[in-house]
């Protein structure tokens, strides 16, 4: 009687069997051709039965992940960087970056690296933090200057935040300053998404603009 492999389920004939070319031939064929090394597929057509250890390219996220028998896993950091500058004034509320947002696992530890690119006025200055799932718990510094600070050289805040509403300074509206946020991410009991959020520090009429080329960058530890 004819069994079959473990992992995907080719069929294998017995002795004295009929041997079928497409039972035992095509189908094969064509199951190691669409499996063997990495899969090609997009995010909404990932693989319906995958083997623990499988790997997939995602074209529309440009990321590759791994089966571990029970959810994918990125190889990996995971990468988000903008592609268009946003702008925002005479509001102090924080509002989500849709271009600077990954997804997280439940149950999983992440260190974050962030790239903010930004120009405002010493009036407004700027704000940010992090919109994360349910149960989930962060820490950052901003390594970026503060608000007391009117000059792209000084002082650098190092402070540890744990909560939305971090302030960083601004020089000028239309000059650059950068911070570059480090720290950690640990995700409770409920996947989802991190992502950056930011507005003016005080409502000013002026602009305040992140730019194209800030970034997030989580890594699963």
């Amino acid at each position: 009687m004819a069994t079959t492999t473990t992992r995907w389920s080719l069929r294998k004939p017995a002795a004295g069997d009929t041997i079928s070319p497409t039972l035992d031939l095509g189908g094969p064929y064509d199951t190691i051709d669409a499996n063997l090394g990495t899969y090609v597929c997009t995010s909404a057509t990932r693989p319906g039965s995958p083997i623990q250890g499988q790997t997939i390219y995602e074209t529309d996220t440009r990321r590759e992940y791994i089966w571990s028998g029970s959810v994918w896993l990125p190889r990996g950091p995971l990468v988000a960087v903008k592609t268009t500058d946003k702008t925002a004034n005479a509001s102090t509320t924080l509002s989500d970056d849709p271009q600077l947002s990954l997804p997280v696992l439940a149950s999983t530890t992440y260190l974050l690296s962030a790239l903010l690119i930004w120009s405002t006025g010493t009036g407004p200055d700027a704000k940010f933090g992090l919109t994360v799932p349910a149960g989930c718990t962060w820490q950052v510094a901003p390594f970026g200057i503060p608000t007391s600070v009117t000059a792209t050289a000084g002082s650098i805040e190092t402070a540890v935040f744990t909560a939305s509403g971090i302030p960083l300074g601004g020089v000028a509206a239309g000059t650059k300053t950068a911070a570059l946020v480090t720290g950690t991410v640990v995700v409770g009991g409920t996947a989802g998404t991190v992502t950056i959020s930011w507005a003016q520090n005080t409502s000013n009429a002026s602009n305040t603009v992140l730019y194209t080329g800030s970034s997030l960058q989580l890594t699963r530890v």
